[in-house]
Parts: C-alpha cells; sequence; structure tokens
C-alpha cells in the first residue's frame, strides 16, 4: 500500500514528516493522510515524493517498494554465486568512461545499420 512506501522510505531516509511535506510543499496534515492512508497524494504529486524519498514514482503508484541492490552487491552476490564472467564484465563496463561510444565502437567493424540506428536512437534518448 501506498502509506507503506511512504514511511518505509521516510524511515529510511531518517527524515519527519513535516521535512517531506515541506520537500513536497504541502502541510504536515496533508502528508499526515498520505501517511496513515486516509488519502492519497495527487499525480502532480507524486514525482515530488518520488525525489524527496529517493523512491520511484512506481513504487509510489503500485504501493510497493522496488528491490534493489548496488552493483557492488549485485556483484558480490554474483561471485558468491560464481558467476565470474559476468563479474568480469560487470567490472569492466563500470570502467568505460563512455558507454555510448563504446557501444558505437562494436558497431562499426559490422557496418549494421539497423544496430547503428538503434545505438543513436539509445544517443538521442541519453541526451
Amino acid at each position: 500500500m501506498l502509506k507503506y512506501v511512504l514511511k518505509e522510505a521516510r524511515a529510511e531516509l531518517g527524515l519527519k514528516q513535516e521535512d517531506v511535506a515541506s520537500m513536497v510543499n504541502v502541510t504536515k496534515q496533508t502528508y499526515l493522510k498520505w501517511e496513515n492512508g486516509t488519502t492519497e497524494p495527487k499525480a502532480s504529486q507524486i514525482n515530488l515524493l518520488a525525489k524527496a524519498l529517493n523512491v520511484s514514482a512506481n513504487e509510489i503508484c503500485e504501493g510497493r517498494r522496488y528491490s534493489r541492490m548496488s552493483l557492488e552487491k549485485f556483484i558480490i552476490q554474483k561471485a558468491i554465486n560464481s558467476d565470474s564472467r559476468e563479474i568480469e564484465t560487470l567490472r569492466v563496463w563500470e570502467q568505460i568512461p563512455d558507454h555510448m561510444a563504446f557501444l558505437s565502437s562494436l558497431v562499426e567493424p559490422f557496418n549494421d545499420q539497423g544496430l547503428t540506428d538503434k545505438i543513436s536512437a539509445l544517443e538521442d534518448a541519453n541526451s
């Protein structure tokens, strides 16, 4: 439920209800109603809440937290599971300064226009 996402995320960040209320430009009472499940935020307030609580808008709307881990924890989990090739790939990926240029360099030798177009579209989306 939405109220659990709000409470859990706020607690993880060590914020008070009035802190979050101030961050999303509502009164403490309004925020308290959201966290108690009495009312729900307007659509225009969801993105502000997501940013303030470091969660996604989808998590707020779906009323459930997604399970996430840092890249470092993910790599450790892969190591525990003996997935050494994937760990190598992740470590290399982490060291590449420009991912889009790297992907483009992989495509150039093959002159695959379809793949080149897809990478160009990704570059445009990330601009």
